[in-house]
C-alpha cells in the first residue's frame, strides 16, 4: 500500500526537457528568471532574500510566477530592473511593478502592462541612467525606451534614425562605456561600431573602428566586446577578435589604449582608434 504522502510529486520548471531560462535579473531583492523553451512567456520571481525558493504562495514575501498572455508568439528576450522590471519580448515591451510606488511587488498585488510594441532581439537591454537601450528584433535599430512625462507613457525613439546605414549588419553584442566618454560599443557581422551617447545633452553620434592596418572582412572579425569599470580612470574596453594568419584562424583579446594627448595632439594623440594586443 502506498501512503498518501508518496503520491505528491512535481516536475521542475527547468530541465533538459523543459529548457532553461534565457534571461535573469535581480529585482526588489528577488532573483528573476524568464523564458524557457517550454514556457517562453513566463517569469519566475524568487522569495524575497531567498534566491533558492520558487514555490509560489500568497504571503507578501512568497515567490511569484507570472505568464504574460500577449495574444501572439512573443517570447521573452531580456529583463532590465528599473523602477519597474522592464521586460523585452520578441514583439513588445512590458513592465512589471507594484500597484503603488510606495509598495513592493507581492503575489497578490502587482501590475503588469504592455507599454510599446517594437520588439527586441536576443541582445540584452541596457539601463543607462533613466533610459533602457535595446536592439529591435531585426538587429539593426537601437531604441531608447524612456518615460515621456508629456504623454504620460513610455516611448522608444530610434537612435539610428540619422545613420541607418551604420548598423546594416545585425547587432549581436554590445557594452557600455561611461569614462572618459559615454559610448555604446556594438558588434555586428564582425564590425565594431560605437555610439557616443549623452542623453542630457541630446548627443547621439555613430562611428566605425578598425584595428591597426585595417581589419577587413577577409582578414578577420570582431566577435564580442566587454567593458570593465575603473574607479581611477577610463573604463577598460576589451574585444575578442578572430584573425586569419598564414591561412589559420587565431583569436586575440584586444584592449583599448588609454587616451594620451601628448604635447601636440595632431601628431602625438593616441586614443580609441588604437589597440594593443593583450593576450591570445
Amino acid at each position: 500500500e502506498v501512503s498518501p504522502e508518496m503520491n505528491h510529486w512535481s516536475e521542475g520548471a527547468f530541465s533538459n526537457y523543459r529548457g532553461f531560462p534565457d534571461s535573469l535579473a535581480f529585482f526588489e531583492n528577488r532573483l528573476v528568471f524568464a523564458g524557457t523553451k517550454n514556457n517562453p512567456n513566463t517569469i519566475w520571481l524568487s522569495e524575497i532574500d531567498n534566491y533558492f525558493a520558487f514555490d509560489p504562495g500568497t504571503l507578501d514575501t512568497d515567490p511569484i510566477r507570472v505568464t504574460i498572455n500577449s495574444g501572439s508568439i512573443d517570447s521573452i528576450q531580456w529583463l532590465v530592473p528599473h523602477r519597474h522590471l522592464i521586460i523585452g519580448k520578441a514583439g513588445s515591451e512590458w513592465s512589471l511593478g507594484s500597484e503603488s510606488d510606495n509598495k513592493p511587488v507581492t503575489p497578490t498585488a502587482f501590475e503588469i502592462k504592455r507599454r510599446t510594441t517594437y520588439g527586441s532581439n536576443e541582445v540584452a537591454g541596457l539601463l543607462v541612467n533613466s533610459a533602457v537601450l535595446f536592439v529591435m528584433r531585426q538587429g539593426k535599430k537601437v531604441r531608447e525606451w524612456v518615460f515621456n512625462y508629456d504623454a504620460q507613457d513610455y516611448v522608444a525613439p530610434d537612435l539610428t534614425l540619422l545613420a541607418e546605414h551604420i548598423t546594416d549588419d545585425r547587432i549581436v553584442s554590445w557594452a557600455y562605456q561611461q569614462q572618459p566618454d559615454n559610448i555604446l560599443w556594438t558588434i555586428g557581422a564582425g564590425k565594431l561600431v560605437g555610439m557616443t551617447y549623452e542623453r542630457d545633452q541630446e548627443v547621439v553620434g555613430w562611428h566605425k573602428h578598425t584595428t591597426p592596418g585595417g581589419l577587413s572582412d577577409a582578414a578577420g572579425s570582431f566577435e564580442s566586446v566587454a567593458v570593465l569599470p575603473d574607479a581611477n580612470g577610463a573604463d577598460q574596453v576589451y574585444l575578442s577578435v578572430k584573425l586569419t594568419v598564414n591561412s589559420e584562424e587565431v583569436r586575440y583579446i584586444l584592449k583599448f589604449d588609454k587616451r594620451e594627448w601628448g604635447t601636440d595632439f595632431t601628431t602625438e594623440y593616441q586614443g580609441l582608434d588604437y589597440y594593443r594586443q593583450f593576450s591570445n
